[in-house]
């Protein structure tokens, strides 16, 4: 039997958590996911884990509970058990003050469990369905879970059709929607320091570098044969302050020109943020990572030029693969502003 933990940040320390203890929005779930490779993010203060195996839950739930404290100054809920229908039922039970001490959290390690708490709890804790369910279960004279379990399975399915039968599989432990592993998504990603003998670059100056950021992310979608449709660019200023800006691009994409095109371009959106802050740091992220589409070849191309175009780009990968990629570039990225080319040959040590 699996156990699935719901942990649930109260609404009131959430936004505060956004604003001063993560930067991108993912504190809890990184938390989560010291514990289990098994995280589902419902929201950025609510999330499931499947902690099956993963040792005793009630010190897992009291990890995560230490963590949250000690790491962000949070104070989380938990529940434990066996299906994400009794488990958030427990969550809802502890929020709405029915707990003495919330600190311990709630742990059902088996069904007969769950049974024996659910029981005496009103109708109003049914999740996930609507309000309109529950009312016509109260108005059949349903008041509580030991009632529910009492009306024929064949009742409620002729009651409510399909909605029935997922009801009668949610309350018979028949639950057919078990944590998935969302978090952390596959990605690929760079970071890159300004060296220190210039200290920082004017954010216009980034394109020779971000130019050499495509390489090295193209080469690495080659060499797994993927394809990106989320892109992400960092960066922060001398001030220390962080902005990112992302694109989510209508079709995947693997090209070195494209993903050269959409980093130029979301730091152009930038610069309108920053002006002329000097930028210190910058990061480049793919996401959203799928198997690299094929295409449909054409009968009439010419093939002979295409097998040159392919053998040419193997072939600067492999060169920039052994040498880096500011060794082999195209030509296009040789123009340049003056400002651009002299920093180029200073990162070369050149000058």
């Amino acid at each position: 039997m699996s156990l699935v933990l719901h942990l649930i940040i109260p609404a009131g320390q959430q936004g505060r958590a956004l604003e001063e203890v993560t930067a991108d929005g993912e504190g809890v779930w990184k938390i989560c996911s010291q514990f289990t490779p098994v995280v589902e993010p419902v929201a950025i203060g609510e999330v499931w884990l499947d902690i099956t195996g993963c040792g005793p839950p009630r010190d897992v739930a009291r990890g995560i509970r230490t963590h949250l404290s000690r790491q962000l100054n949070l104070a989380g809920i938990t529940s434990i058990a066996p299906t994400k229908f009794t488990a958030k039922a427990a969550s809802l039970w502890q929020l709405q003050g029915q707990s003495k001490d919330r600190s311990q959290g709630v742990v059902l390690a088996t069904w007969q469990e769950a049974c024996r708490f659910l029981s005496p709890l009103p109708v109003t804790y049914l999740w996930p369905f609507p309000t309109e369910v529950v009312q016509q279960l109260m108005d059949l004279g349903c008041r509580n879970f030991a009632e529910l379990w009492q009306i024929p399975p064949e009742r409620l399915r002729a009651k409510f059709g399909p909605v029935g039968d997922h009801l009668v599989k949610v309350i018979g432990e028949q639950e057919e929607d078990p944590v998935k592993a969302l978090y952390p998504k596959p990605q690929i990603g760079r970071t890159y320091w300004v060296p220190p003998e210039i200290g920082e670059w004017e954010l216009p100056a980034l394109t020779f570098g971000l130019q050499q950021a495509a390489g090295e992310l193209a080469q690495e979608l080659a060499n797994r044969d993927l394809a990106c449709q989320h892109i992400t660019l960092g960066v922060r200023s001398s001030a220390g302050t962080w902005r990112q800006q992302s694109r989510l691009l209508p079709e995947p994409i693997y090209q070195r020109e494209r993903l050269t095109r959409e980093l130029l371009y979301l730091k152009e959106q930038l610069a309108k943020a920053l002006s002329t802050t000097p930028v210190v740091e910058y990061s480049v992220k793919l996401q959203e990572l799928a198997p690299r589409p094929k295409t449909q070849l054409d009968l009439y191309a010419d093939k002979q030029g295409q097998r040159q175009r392919d053998n040419l780009a193997k072939t600067m990968g492999y060169i920039a693969e052994k040498l880096g990629a500011e060794v082999i570039q195209p030509a296009s990225a040789l123009e340049r502003p003056r400002r651009e080319k002299m920093l180029q040959l200073i990162y070369q040590n050149v000058l």
